[in-house]
């Protein structure tokens, strides 16, 4: 598969998983936390002004070659400063990365931050099984809190955006599921889908846990619902694996078939206080 044919997979699953997490919002936590949704294209910008949270505030889905034109980057600037948020990020795929948008980006005090890899697996590809397989249930509203209760603290994000990610349980698309250690849930992940594409996420896991199989557990049921559901790619991106840090999450997807589409550069925006 050509690098154009995963970018367009890849960010496309990434953008309509973000644009679904924002249309998920309660209504009173939009007005309270500053959150906005605009899609510029394929491409969907994000804004909780409130929280300093990247994975909260990024520009995703960027594909073609000239990244986003310069009157609509300095639109979206604008939209994270109305918002008063400190920092975001705009995540560039390998086909939008031109000379002239990379250059746009720097001329407007966008930095290098970090990369983060981009994964994907054909679903006809054999799931091994789990060495150390725990319980997972594929999970609805009723057990959203408990879900959001653990991989809220997790990702480190702020206690109130819990019932934000509650409420994102049983919507359309989406499967959210629980991974259980002696009858305790331990960890989560989800599962969106659509046009055929399964996008996984939220594979967090309780500190006292880890290491004990709950997200390989995790990852061989929701491969095999992304399976039963029709999807004929799955994607799903991590932290990058590096010598001097390396990343877990990563060796757990490669062991089940995943491969490395790319490593995709975040170019992050700061907020220059003039007071």
């Amino acid at each position: 598969m050509n690098i154009t044919t995963l970018c367009e997979i890849c960010e496309r699953a990434d953008a309509e998983a973000w644009a679904e997490m924002l249309n998920a919002v309660p209504d009173d936590q939009g007005r309270q936390f500053d959150v906005h949704l605009k899609r510029y294209g394929h491409a969907v910008v994000g804004v909780v002004g409130a929280f300093d949270v990247l994975a909260m505030n990024r520009v995703v889905g960027v594909t073609s070659h000239e990244g986003i034109a310069s009157k609509d980057l300095d639109e979206i600037v604008e939209m994270y400063q109305t918002a008063h948020s400190r920092r975001f990020a705009v995540q560039v795929c390998p086909t939008a990365q031109s000379p002239q948008f990379v250059q746009n980006l720097k001329d407007r005090e966008f930095v290098l931050f970090n990369h983060w890899s981009k994964l994907h697996r054909p679903a006809h590809r054999e799931i091994p099984h789990p060495e150390r397989p725990l319980q997972v249930e594929r999970i609805g509203p009723d057990r959203a809190d408990e879900f959001a209760a653990i991989c809220v603290p997790a990702f480190a994000w702020p206690t109130p955006l819990k019932r934000w990610v509650a409420a994102l349980v049983g919507r359309p698309g989406w499967h959210h599921y629980l991974a259980y250690e002696d009858g305790l849930a331990v960890a989560t992940g989800a599962l969106h889908v659509k046009d055929g594409i399964g996008w996984m996420g939220f594979a967090a896991t309780d500190p006292g846990h880890r290491k004990h199989g709950a997200q390989t557990s995790l990852i061989a049921k929701r491969l095999h619902d992304a399976i039963d559901l029709g999807c004929k790619q799955i994607v799903v991106e991590t932290a990058q694996d590096r010598p001097e840090q390396p990343n877990p999450s990563t060796h757990n997807l490669l062991r089940f078939g995943f491969e490395v589409a790319y490593e995709r550069p975040n170019y992050v925006w700061v907020r220059m206080d003039k007071d």
